[in-house]
């Protein structure tokens, strides 16, 4: 398993863009996490809604 670290300061767009972009072009096990120092863009949402 490999495990990911994405740091996020409201920036929605290229949060979204990056998971969909692990979830679709990844052929491994992956762990993703998410450290979202700032959530006021809706990305709390976007992190829920997935």
């Amino acid at each position: 398993m490999i495990s990911i670290i994405i740091p996020s300061f409201n920036n929605i767009k290229y949060l979204e863009l990056c998971i969909n972009s692990l979830k679709k072009n990844s052929h491994f096990n992956n762990q993703i996490l998410l450290h979202i120092n700032e959530g006021t863009d809706g990305s709390i949402e976007l992190v829920k809604k997935k």
